[in-house]
């Protein structure tokens, strides 16, 4: 039983008897009334006391769980620091390996590198302006808007010359 509903039982439970209490006690003498409504108040303490018993039981093992999860998550964290230590080592290697163009090559293995140059369009760039200017450096293409076909294909109906094929991908990390 989760806790939630541990203290919900618990705190119906409570209500019950408190109403029952009230309804059945005797103003004069202050005694309960009636014979069963005695024996159902002791077996709502047993059950109360039940229930009280297994929410300790389980916020102890609960707490001990999350000092459990706690140390896990402090190796793991420690554990990646340690990559990080290491992955920032590899990148110095590697780049010095890339400054002095050498090759790393075992039996399973290559790296081996080159030079290249991107061309990256400013944030602010007006296109159509760019275009105007320089036509002979732009290229006007034309693209299909895949979501919008799928979405289409839905209802059994495609342009002409356009199909849907299925594929199956593998990625691995």
């Amino acid at each position: 039983m989760k806790n939630f509903e541990l203290t919900k039982e618990l705190f119906q439970l409570n209500n019950f008897v408190t109403k029952v209490l009230v309804e059945n006690i005797d103003e004069e003498t202050g005694e309960i009334k009636d014979d069963d409504v005695f024996q159902f108040l002791q077996a709502a303490d047993q059950k109360k006391s039940d229930l009280i018993s297994t929410a300790t039981l389980s916020y102890f093992h609960y707490k001990d769980l999350a000092a459990h999860v706690e140390k896990k998550l402090a190796r793991y964290r420690s554990l990646k620091n340690d990559y990080l230590q290491f992955e920032n080592t590899l990148k110095n290697i590697l780049t010095k390996f890339i400054d002095e163009g050498q090759t790393i090559e075992t039996d399973d293995f290559r790296i081996s590198w080159r030079k290249s140059q991107i061309v990256e369009k400013d944030l602010f760039l007006d296109f159509e302006d760019f275009s105007k200017k320089f036509p002979d450096l732009v290229k006007i293409t034309y693209e299909l808007k895949k979501n919008d076909i799928k979405r289409i294909a839905k209802t059994g109906i495609l342009p002409e010359g356009i199909k849907l094929v299925s594929k199956n991908n593998i990625q691995i990390k």
